[in-house]
């Protein structure tokens, strides 16, 4: 076949009907790594040969846990899939993990209300638009969400980890509340869009930094202990209401409509 605007069209044809593999956790308490608790079904016995990849989505449900106090654990260094979906699972499971492991996300990250999450680091890769939702499940004490792989990063509602770390991409909190339990961060060479809106940041630590930054931040609200304005010196950068408590920070010409 020589005409190339057939070949073109083909190649578009096939790319159209591209399909993500479906990996449906089953059997309760166990590793990430395990592939004997990936199914390709809710509930079923048929497994995939592997765990999941950053082309697969993986799905937690109704028969994913059989009893309270279960548990999947993240033990490896880079554990990845497509997008996460938490939904209608039974029996309080939790979703932990320790430093170093991650999990990479190229799509949406959708949690439950009926689970606790404990987790170190939470890496969003997608280049392109993903949704984060929580359900009012925090990621964990110990928790970092980083938004590294250039897409755009939508709040569907509000999130409470200890960090939040801007890489590279654009961040839009739509107007949720973000709590932090240390610090919310952009830093590296972007480029970097944060967007907050009415949102209101409860932190200890405000820290813009890195380069080719743009902030929206005149209609937010953020409460810290300690305001980094513009670290690298790259603004001015304005900002609405700010409230320190018991702190400083670096301005750097940095425009604060209201300061306490």
């Amino acid at each position: 076949m020589k005409n190339p605007f057939i070949l073109a069209a083909l190649l578009c044809t096939l790319l159209t009907h591209i399909t993500y593999s479906q990996h449906y956790w089953v059997g309760g308490t166990g590793n990430w790594s395990d592939a004997s608790h990936w199914a390709t079904t809710s509930g079923g016995s048929t497994f995939h040969a592997n765990p999941p990849t950053k082309d697969d989505d993986v799905i937690f449900d109704q028969n994913s846990f059989t009893s309270g106090g279960q548990t999947v654990t993240m033990d490896l260094n880079q554990g990845e899939c497509r997008s996460m979906t938490w939904a209608n699972v039974v029996n309080n499971p939790g979703f932990n993990g320790a430093s170093p492991d991650a999990i990479n996300i190229y799509g949406d990250l959708t949690l439950s209300p009926d689970m606790t999450c404990n987790l170190r680091f939470i890496e969003m890769e997608s280049p392109g638009t993903a949704q984060i939702t929580t359900a009012g499940t925090s990621l964990g004490s110990n928790s970092i969400l980083r938004c590294n792989g250039g897409g755009i990063y939508n709040l569907t509602d509000a999130v409470t980890t200890r960090e939040i770390q801007v890489n590279q991409g654009t961040f839009n909190s739509n107007n949720n509340t973000i709590n932090c339990e240390f610090a919310f961060r952009t830093s590296g060479n972007g480029p970097n869009t944060v967007n907050l809106g009415t949102s209101t940041l409860n932190l200890r630590q405000w820290r813009l930094g890195g380069f080719n930054v743009t902030l929206n931040a005149t209609n937010s609200t953020i409460y810290c202990q300690s305001f980094y304005a513009d670290e690298s010196a790259t603004g001015p950068y304005s900002y609405g209401t700010v409230i320190i408590n018991n702190g400083g920070g670096i301005y750097n010409g940095a425009i604060v409509e209201n300061l306490t």
